[in-house]
């Protein structure tokens, strides 16, 4: 029992005898369920309780007989009347300061006379003007008498003392805030000025290709120490600078965006991010509304300042004395409409892609006066045959594929790998290394637009004068002549005193498709007055690589791949069995024919090296032609066996010297299987001896290997197109070109996307997928694919993807791998393997035949007529010296 004092009246408070439920709410009374409500004298709930003491005015006293829960709605009303008060204490602290003094201020209330007569204690001077409430003073006679919730009243009092301290903490703290943001916008303000010249004001191309975080740190730093130090210690910048570098510069760009709108480089590079990962119109303007990237309408105009500076790029490394070439191919897409009517339907468009290439080897120290050779003093027969020199570095490079699959396959010749080169010879095997530099144009009216942009391009670059404005380039002659080879288009044009681009000459590389109709267009200018109506500085027309090599893997699947789905060890049998559905005689999806021939060809020569070797298995000891292991570790006998025991391989599969046919009589006793699997073999590593080169950017093996192609394919009925190509690039190499034109074409040939070792591709594969990208864009347009968004879109292509390539530079993003990654075959290989050994295509059986190869020779050329092939040279070397005569010949090939 305790007793109170309101109005110095004692008070007994007892408990009521009313029976009150203990379950209930101690607040309102209210019952609910009890797993929603809470314990009033927890621990954790010490606040609520003293909110609802200082409501209620007296401590709510525990009583196990009494409630204890708390109900979430009575919860919610402390928690709003606990934020209220700080609102009041928060506002009223704006409106008065308060600080210590030795002296009473004059603002204090002073006390009464009369009242300080009454007691001392009321008018005493001290630091705390706290008064006693009325509860505490005591009543005549009972001076030392306290009533039991005095403590609580000195409690409470205390607190309001501490509350009064904290809120003049407070209010010191906001007024440091108060200047501090004061700092920061004098910051921003200095920034903003245009005066200033700020990083983020760079918002054009040359902006956004070269966009440096540091030096945007560097400015923030300088410009803005106070927004520096909170956004560096916000984002904990000093625990890994390198990658919070970037996310430093978008907070900055995104808020000083918010400030200044001209002030918008992040938000430009932002949206060309998007647009060039094909983002959908509805995330960027998504994206918009955050501030981290401008409207979507506004990506055309970025856009249209990007396709401004399209040759900007080119001029500057034609100053600094490099030399390009073209690289074109046909480019499709269909425009579709919602409404068809008889004046408005579907079409299909078709167009022409060109990427201008940098070559990465300088032609300088080379002469470029005269062609090399004089094509009527020429035997094109002798041209074909390789060197002594070719043949050598052919054996050699031979060997090392045939030690690697060594390595890879036959645990025995392990110590290979310590004398096996990693890659292969190449000349300039430093510089095809490096990142090629390439430059996208938009699509065009083929000709006469490069001839105008190389005009263009050399004219900034102040190596000649620039054409004049009223320039038409004429139509074509009426009934123009142009034979089938096209043998003009292929003879250099001569040159011309008063010509301002005399010296040019571009190389145009394409695929065959594209090479004839170019060269057919130029066939009809032939007779026009001016060196660039004529297109004399397009020249030569090369045949890219990408193409050739797949229509060398449709030879082979034409010789070697027919209905043969049951004979073992045929290629069409390990299709079946392999279940490679997508293999087909046409080589419709190239990737996957060459990965079947691939592995075929790889097992043939793992089966071709245990019969050499004389090994049970691949895992098996040699017991033919087995290596001196007791004298490997002696000198440099490991090469001299590697050497010895590879070329005698070599001639006993791969390079066996041909004979001349003699008549066709039937011959009982020879081995057609084993023909077959050495055919295949000389397939294998004649396509792996090509990409290779490619790979490693091997302009001059490529060259050698155009000379073995001509033979192939025309010994091949259906491949004569590829025989005149592979023709005409060898006798540009050889006689029509000088020796620095085509020292340029030969190593132009193929192109580095990423830099390092190993990297190349052809350069015709990069335009197909720079195509991809542009068919991305387009379909991107939905209905919107006008002549002009299209023309837009790929002149801004290549700015975008170098401004994508920078951004990816400075956040150290790893660049993706230029090849794709395959499933593994080593299931399949060892299937194939395994149906080998039990064929054994190396043994010697004689009559053994397959029922779809039963005449099958040994070497591919076999079917090569020699006196054909005079015949044919004989005839294309006329029409070059002639300069493509009207009169036709009757001659079946041409």
């Amino acid at each position: 029992m305790s007793t109170g004092s309101i109005q110095d009246t004692p008070k007994k408070i007892s408990k009521s005898s009313t029976t009150a439920n203990i379950t209930c709410c101690r607040l309102c009374k209210s019952v609910g369920d009890v797993s929603c409500s809470k314990n009033i004298y927890a621990k954790g709930n010490r606040a609520l309780l003293a909110a609802a003491q200082g409501i209620y005015g007296r401590p709510l006293r525990q009583d196990k007989l009494l409630p204890h829960l708390l109900c979430r709605p009575c919860e919610r009303r402390l928690k709003n009347f606990i934020s209220f008060k700080t609102v009041i204490i928060e506002s009223q602290s704006s409106f008065e300061t308060v600080k210590r003094c030795k002296e009473i201020s004059p603002s204090v209330p002073r006390t009464l006379a009369k009242s300080a007569r009454e007691s001392e204690r009321k008018s005493r001077r001290g630091l705390n003007f706290l008064t006693v409430p009325s509860q505490m003073q005591s009543s005549p006679g009972k001076e030392n008498e306290l009533p039991l919730n005095a403590s609580a009243i000195v409690g409470n009092l205390w607190e309001d003392d501490v509350q009064h301290q904290t809120t003049s903490t407070e209010t010191d703290s906001r007024t440091d805030l108060s200047s501090i943001l004061s700092q920061v916008d004098r910051e921003f303000l200095t920034l903003t000025r245009r005066e200033t010249n700020s990083v983020l004001r760079s918002r054009g191309y040359l902006g956004m290709s070269t966009l440096n975080f540091s030096e945007i740190m560097k400015e923030i730093q300088t410009l803005c120490p106070t927004v520096f130090a909170i956004l560096s210690q916000m984002i904990l910048l000093d625990q890994n600078p390198g990658k919070r570098t970037a996310p430093l510069a978008l907070l900055y760009g995104l808020i000083v965006f918010q400030r200044c709108h001209e002030m918008s480089l992040i938000q430009r590079v932002n949206t060309v991010l998007l647009t060039e990962g094909d983002a959908s119109q509805e995330l960027v303007d998504r994206l918009h509304k955050y501030g981290f990237c401008l409207s979507k309408t506004m990506k055309y105009t970025i856009q249209d300042e990007i396709a401004q500076h399209f040759l900007d790029h080119a001029v500057e490394l034609l100053k600094q004395g490099r030399k390009f070439v073209l690289v074109l191919d046909n480019i499709d897409w269909d425009v579709r409409v919602h409404d068809m009517r008889s004046d408005h339907q579907n079409k299909s468009v078709h167009a022409v892609a060109t990427s201008i290439v940098f070559n990465r080897v300088s032609s300088d120290h080379l002469p470029d006066d005269k062609p090399k050779k004089n094509l009527a003093d020429c035997n094109l027969k002798d041209l074909l045959m390789l060197t002594d020199e070719e043949k050598r570095c052919t054996r050699e490079r031979y060997k090392i594929f045939l030690g690697r699959i060594l390595c890879e396959w036959f645990p025995a010749f392990d110590f290979f790998k310590e004398i096996l080169p990693s890659r292969t010879p190449c000349q300039y095997q430093l510089e095809m290394n490096f990142k090629m530099k390439k430059k996208y144009a938009d699509l065009v009216d083929v000709l006469d637009q490069l001839e105008a942009w190389v005009r263009e391009i050399y004219a900034k670059s102040g190596l000649c004068v620039s054409l004049e404005e009223g320039h038409v380039p004429p139509g074509p002659p009426i009934a123009a002549p142009s034979r089938p080879d096209q043998p003009l288009s292929h003879v250099p044009p001569e040159m011309i005193a008063d010509d301002p681009l005399a010296r040019v000459r571009l190389p145009c590389f394409g695929d065959q498709l594209t090479r004839v109709r170019l060269a057919g267009a130029k066939d009809l200018r032939a007779g026009s007055h001016t060196p660039q109506d004529r297109l004399d500085h397009l020249y030569p027309f090369r045949i890219v690589d990408w193409h050739t090599k797949r229509s060398f893997l449709k030879l082979v699947f034409k010789r070697l791949y027919t209905n043969s789905g049951r004979e073992m060890g045929t290629m069409q049998y390990f299709r079946e069995k392999m279940q490679r559905r997508n293999v087909t005689q046409d080589v419709k999806h190239y990737e996957d024919c060459e990965q079947l021939f691939l592995s075929i060809g790889r097992c043939f020569a793992v089966e071709a090296l245990i019969q050499f070797f004389n090994m049970v298995d691949q895992n098996g000891v040699p017991t033919k032609n087995r290596p001196p292991y007791y004298m490997l570790e002696v000198g440099n006998n490991k090469q001299v066996y590697y050497d010895s025991v590879l070329d005698k391989f070599m001639d006993q599969f791969l390079l066996q010297p041909t004979q001349d046919p003699v008549e066709h009589d039937p011959v009982i006793d020879e081995d057609f299987v084993h023909n077959y699997s050495v055919c295949i073999l000389k397939y294998f590593f004649l396509l792996l001896d090509f990409k290779d080169a490619v790979r490693e950017g091997n302009g001059a093996r490529l060259a050698t290997l155009h000379k073995v192609l001509v033979q192939h394919f025309k010994s091949c009925p259906g491949f004569n197109s590829y025989a005149i190509e592979m023709l005409i690039n060898v006798v540009q190499n050889e006689v029509f070109l000088t020796d620095a034109e085509a020292h340029n074409c030969v190593w132009a040939s193929t192109a580095n996307w990423t830099g390092g070792p190993g990297r190349n591709v052809e350069i015709d594969l990069l335009q197909e997928n720079r195509n991809k990208d542009l068919k991305k864009q387009i379909k991107a347009m939905g209905a919107n694919k006008t002549n002009k968004a299209i023309d837009r879109s790929s002149r801004a292509s290549g700015g975008e993807r170098q401004i994508a390539e920078n951004y990816d530079l400075q956040v150290n993003r790893p660049v993706h791998s230029s090849s794709h990654s395959h499933q593994s075959s080593v299931l399949d290989d060892k299937k194939i393997l395994a149906d080998l050994r039990t064929l054994k295509p190396f043994n010697t059986i004689p009559n053994r035949k397959h029922d779809s190869f039963q005449e099958i020779s040994s070497d591919p050329l076999a079917t090569l007529d020699e006196t054909k092939l005079a015949r044919w040279l004989s005839r294309h070397k006329k029409n070059l010296l002639l300069d493509a005569p009207i009169i036709l010949d009757n001659e079946d090939e041409i």
